[in-house]
């Protein structure tokens, strides 16, 4: 890991920045001169528009006092364009949500450049890579394996405790072997402030503001397909960040957030089956800054609220902790029509008695527990009807929190 402290350096990071604001203009100079030469390969494809949709109505069964509740939109609209050409691909992709208007943004604007068929260098706002399930299926709607997407209820921990989208750049290498194939993935990227609540993102008005500061993250990953006409895929993902803690901020001391996660997955298709395992362990550490325990001895001990502050001043100048999380998603299709599904999902704090506190006043379970079952009904035509139960304990209340869903999707190609 020598090499990624290395590139926190000073002259590295001015190196990146400088090097992204000459990728923003190579695509339409080298399109250009490419188009001149004749090269097939620029030409120019005003591309593809689809709108990727969902309509749910949700009904909570029971639900826990004190643990988060779980809200699925009653309507959400994801358009993705793909254009530009095979050498200089865009892509670009806007979310709507109409019952979370924090969700309501430019997900994804990426520019591309394949030197050859097989690697592609992005530059600009790209889904967080750090997670197989974010990655793969984002806000995709219809394709994804079930309505909701893994530990929905538990907060922030899906991707960890930085945003789902990110601006930088990422770089993808194909490595072809016969009908199998490697692929390796690289990412620098922008990393945004963090704070500890369900709607933790990058503000849109934070696109590359940092990128030449102390605020990095680092990303890799390595997968292996077994064979590329199959959805079959095995890999393992790794990061690692930087970046504030805006938990606090409003008392006037910089909290300082160090972050890694190491993912392994397995995408498997056997015949009429799908299986999708998970395994995630998270490793964090919040530094906290001089003076805060002085701060913390002018409070009120006797008021709940300030319990967070009186339990991160009495852990000293750096609090450790991890989170190990992972899940099992099966899937079996009787026919073209008919899909039935479950998923069982786990994670678990680990960290001291002391701080249990302050994950608990953010409404934040110790230990995790969810299950699934759900059946799909995809229609001849690309739309789909889909009949959901989900049901968890909170540790926090001890009580179990179950939720139905009925969600109607669809996938419609406006332009092509």
């Amino acid at each position: 890991m020598q090499f990624i402290h290395a590139a926190r350096g000073g002259a590295y990071r001015r190196l990146i920045t400088g090097f992204a604001r000459i990728l923003l203009c190579m695509p339409l100079l080298m399109t250009a001169s490419a188009q001149a030469e004749g090269d097939e390969l620029a030409a120019i494809d005003w591309g593809e528009l689809t709108l990727f949709g969902q309509l749910a109505h949700s009904e909570v069964l029971s639900e826990a006092p004190g643990s988060y509740s779980e809200k699925i939109s009653d309507a959400a609209l994801d358009a993705l364009y793909t254009g530009g050409s095979q050498r200089f691909p865009i892509l670009a992709e806007y979310y709507y949500d109409s019952e979370n208007s924090d969700r309501n943004q430019l997900n994804r604007i990426q520019f591309g450049w394949r030197p050859s068929e097989t690697s592609t260098l992005w530059l600009g706002k790209f889904n967080n890579p750090n997670e197989y399930w974010r990655d793969r299926y984002h806000d995709g709607l219809y394709f994804s394996p079930s309505v909701t997407a893994p530990f929905e209820s538990a907060l922030f921990f899906e991707g960890g405790v930085t945003a789902s989208q990110l601006s930088g750049i990422r770089f993808e290498q194909r490595f072809p072997l016969a009908d199998a194939e490697w692929r390796l993935s690289l990412v620098v990227a922008d990393a945004p402030n963090v704070l500890l609540n369900e709607s933790s993102d990058v503000d849109p008005d934070d696109f590359y503001t940092d990128f030449d500061s102390d605020q990095l993250l680092y990303g890799a990953g390595l997968s292996f397909i077994p064979d590329v006409f199959s959805t079959t895929e095995f890999g393992i993902r790794y990061s690692e960040v930087d970046a504030p803690w805006d938990a606090f901020d409003f008392t006037g001391y910089e909290f300082q957030l160090e972050e890694s996660i190491l993912n392994l997955y397995a995408n498997v298709q056997l015949d009429n089956w799908r299986i999708l395992l998970s395994q995630s362990r998270f490793k964090q550490n919040l530094l906290v800054p001089s003076g805060f325990e002085e701060f913390v001895a002018t409070l009120d001990p006797f008021d709940p609220n300030n319990a967070p502050f009186i339990a991160a001043s009495q852990l000293g100048s750096q609090i450790s902790g991890g989170v190990d999380l992972r899940f099992l998603h099966l899937e079996y299709r009787w026919n073209a029509n008919w899909l039935g599904y479950g998923r069982y999902e786990y994670f678990k704090v680990d960290t001291r008695q002391e701080t249990l506190p302050v994950l608990e006043q953010f409404g934040v379970d110790e230990k995790y527990r969810k299950h699934i079952l759900g059946v799909r009904y995809d229609f001849d035509a690309p739309h789909a009807l889909s009949l959901q139960y989900s049901n968890y304990r909170s540790t926090i209340s001890g009580e179990e929190q179950s939720m139905l869903h009925l969600v109607y999707s669809f996938a419609w190609e406006v332009v092509r």
